[in-house]
């Protein structure tokens, strides 16, 4: 009898984590700020309403409300939390202003290509980055960095296969 229960519970079980139903992912997420609420349930903290490159609109649930002033509606921001949904629990801030995106960090792996290369790099966050250096973008400025020095650059920050890239503007 304790066999057959104990059966029936890890079929239960197994039933439950594959029924279809849908699961929480670690995510970052970039997109535009649409709108920017206060918090819900009573926590405090404010609710961001932001639209994906492909125009899909998520809510993302920001705790405290030490950052709220930087959510500007028109900006686009990187938020990193879990996704259920449409729904984003925020953990980091990666971002609000992607577009003057401030990257410090190490150089970890540096791969060449036909007008530069891409810099793998662990930020100061403690996030991995991908740089991408183009002779075309930064003409005079252009610097060959090698691996474990430090950078400091400005660029746009964006995303592409849940990986942060940012295409390097200047060189600080």
């Amino acid at each position: 009898m304790r066999l057959l229960l104990l059966g029936i519970l890890i079929g239960l079980i197994s039933c439950n984590k594959d029924n279809g139903e849908p699961k929480v992912q670690l995510k970052v997420m970039i997109g535009e700020v649409v709108s920017v609420l206060p918090g819900t349930d009573g926590v405090e903290g404010f609710l961001v309403q932001m639209k994906s490159a492909d125009e899909v609109t998520y809510n993302a649930e920001v705790r405290g409300n030490e950052f709220k002033e930087k959510f500007e509606i028109g900006k686009k921001v990187a938020l990193k939390g879990n996704l259920l949904d449409r729904n984003l629990e925020v953990l980091k801030i990666v971002s609000t202003d992607n577009v003057n995106y401030n990257l410090v960090g190490t150089v970890e792996m540096i791969t060449a290509n036909r007008s530069g290369y891409t810099a793998k790099i662990l930020g100061e966050n403690q996030e991995v980055y991908y740089a991408v250096f183009s002779l075309t973008n930064l003409e005079d400025n252009y610097k060959d960095y090698k691996v474990s020095e430090t950078i400091n650059v400005k660029g746009d920050l964006w995303l592409s296969a849940n990986k942060l890239h940012v295409t390097v503007r200047q060189i600080k």
